[in-house]
């Protein structure tokens, strides 16, 4: 399956990448799975250098959220959004967004390949109970990840309804992006 076009490739000389960034095809990608909507408040609270913050804001939204947890991933991501994301720091576990204000949720949160996670499944555990927290009753949230496993677990013990929509192979990872819902599609 090709997302994009080889124009999606390369954006510029100005664009800063951290450890782990995803490639804006990829953000590109995910974002367009994702249905954007020009009334969205959007969120992305594993930004990382901004990737896929900076391809949503290619369409019309009301709001774009990107938090990450290290102080000088946020700088990355600020330098990256710009004038067209709220960028701020903030733990993906509990954030200070008010429960039911988030429309979508588009991520790539650690694999535990290039950011090592002391326990991968009780950080998807609980950013998955703070992603159920904050997202509206008809809400949705997207996931890309080769940790399929972990975010299975996490998503039932949430009572989430999870459901793997596409499938990629990127520098050998079997990736998936899953659509999670608070209720059954």
């Amino acid at each position: 399956m090709k997302w994009t076009d080889a124009q999606f490739r390369y954006r510029g000389n100005t664009r800063y990448f951290t450890q782990g960034s995803i490639r804006p095809t990829v953000a590109a990608g995910l974002v367009r799975i994702s249905k954007p909507g020009p009334n969205d408040v959007f969120y992305d609270p594993f930004c990382g250098s901004g990737t896929i913050p900076e391809e949503r804001a290619l369409f019309p939204a009301r709001k774009i959220l990107a938090s990450d947890y290290k102080r000088e991933v946020i700088w990355t991501a600020e330098q990256n959004c710009e004038g067209i994301a709220i960028v701020f720091q903030s733990d993906a576990r509990q954030t200070p967004s008010r429960s039911e204000s988030i429309d979508c949720i588009v991520t790539n949160p650690p694999w535990n390949r290039q950011i090592a996670v002391e326990d991968l499944r009780h950080l998807y555990a609980a950013f998955l109970a703070e992603a159920k927290r904050i997202l509206k009753p008809n809400g949705k949230l997207w996931v890309l990840t080769d940790c399929h496993e972990e975010l299975t677990m996490a998503a039932r013990e949430n009572g989430l309804y999870r459901n793997a929509v596409c499938e990629l192979s990127l520098h050998g990872l079997h990736l998936k992006v899953y659509e999670i819902r608070k209720t059954s599609p």
